[in-house]
């Protein structure tokens, strides 16, 4: 089991400003060479971890594919999936364009979000 208590791949991959201005997004992100050298050992380290897992999944159809699902944007950088689980914790109907008016801001579990592909 991994956690950790940042984003170590921020380092490497957020960049920009705040829209209509010239603000970085996080101005207390550091992009230095040592950052991301050690954002990469880190993953390094972690796939080398998961290269030793004899999981194998043997029923395509069973597959966990992300992709299956609507992807939601929030704020900034944010992005997630739509899951069924997620519906259900947003007390609507298994359907997920039931979920729409909902991550569009009309229920109480997300904010400005809207949604990328269906």
């Amino acid at each position: 089991f991994w956690g950790f208590q940042w984003h170590p791949e921020k380092v490497s991959f957020e960049y920009g400003t705040i829209e209509g201005t010239d603000d970085p997004i996080n101005p207390n992100l550091v992009h230095s060479a040592d950052a991301t050298y050690m954002a990469f050992k880190m993953a390094d380290k972690f796939v080398q971890l998961a290269r030793k897992s004899s999981h194998v999944y043997t029923d395509f159809e069973r597959w966990p594919l992300v992709w299956n699902y609507p992807m939601v944007s929030g704020s900034q950088f944010e992005q997630f999936f739509v899951t069924d689980e997620l519906i259900a914790k947003c007390n609507h109907s298994d359907n997920v364009l039931a979920a729409k008016p909902l991550l569009r801001g009309g229920g109480k579990l997300f904010d400005n979000v809207t949604v990328l592909s269906e």
